[in-house]
């Protein structure tokens, strides 16, 4: 296992990401407010993005942002893994990787989401914009992951 290898590979998948997410909401990487967030209720699934347009975001980059969102991820919390433990973690669910984290990783995750989602006035909008098609909506990690 080489730690520094993993966090390049990690940060890649990230700037990838990122880079996908410019693509799909018309915006640089610095002035997107929020990242989407799929939401379903109701046998319903809804995309909520941010546009700088007025007719919206770029459909045809969803599949490639959320397919590409979840690998970075999953790479990231192998790497938060490794650094934490000095051993690999396999598997491809994210919330098992992220409940393999330590108790204090997983809380200064929780706790940055939490800072972020009530500090930001676009999260703010946002969570009453989901809570309009997802009643029992929440920001927690175990339902969003």
């Amino acid at each position: 296992m080489n730690i520094e290898s993993m966090e390049i590979h990690a940060n890649r998948l990230h700037k990838g990401t990122m880079a996908i997410l410019e693509k799909l909401t018309g915006m640089p990487e610095d002035k997107i407010p929020y990242l989407p967030i799929i939401a379903c209720s109701k046998g319903k699934t809804r995309c909520f993005t941010p546009s700088a347009t007025q007719g919206g975001s770029n459909p045809e980059y969803i599949a490639s942002y959320i397919i590409n969102g979840a690998f970075s991820l999953e790479i990231k919390m192998k790497y938060l893994h490794a650094l934490e433990t000095g051993h690999e973690i396999k598997g491809h669910k994210l919330l098992e990787l992220f409940s393999a984290l330590t108790d204090e990783t997983k809380q200064f995750i929780r706790d940055d989401m939490s800072r972020i989602t009530k500090q930001s006035q676009q999260y703010k909008e946002l969570s009453q914009q989901l809570r309009q098609h997802v009643k029992k909506f929440e920001w927690d990690v175990h339902k969003l992951l």
